[in-house]
């Protein structure tokens, strides 16, 4: 039964993937945007599903290479890819800012222990400035790393 439920956690987080890709804006100025976000990931998700069936082929295409490219840079344990709010940082990074590293579980538990990521997940994870905080952190972590 857990093997179900491990599969379906997958496809959602491919889901939330794609959503973040669609929705999820970076520049130096106004720093991480999502397109119409409310405080609600149900809800942008819901947006996602119904426009992702407007998508092109050749769309679709761009969504798989991207995650696709995601997962080769990934060279971590179990443990990290059931952390949600690190996994979409880090695509979002990845993504948004096109920084390369191959991700370790090192580079995770680097994440996982500073300020700017614990203060950014400590209360609500869902808005705005705490994703802003929690990617701009990724991304100064990460950044050493990028090759």
């Amino acid at each position: 039964m857990g093997a179900v439920s491990d599969e379906g956690d997958d496809v959602e987080m491919l889901y939330r993937l794609a959503a973040l890709r669609m929705y999820v804006t970076f520049s130096p100025k106004n720093g991480y945007r999502i397109k119409d976000y409310r405080n609600s990931t149900k809800d942008m998700l819901d947006r996602f599903a119904e426009e992702s069936f407007s998508l092109n082929e050749k769309e679709i295409a761009k969504y798989v290479s991207s995650i696709k490219s995601f997962i080769s840079i990934l060279d971590i344990s179990r443990k990290y890819f059931s952390k949600v709010t690190l996994l979409e940082g880090l695509y979002v990074v990845f993504e948004k800012r096109h920084v390369q590293c191959k991700i370790t579980d090192e580079i995770c538990r680097e994440i996982l222990a500073k300020d700017f990521f614990k203060a950014s997940t400590s209360g609500g994870t869902i808005s705005m400035t705490n994703m802003n905080k929690r990617w701009k952190g990724i991304y100064g972590v990460l950044s050493k790393y990028d090759e």
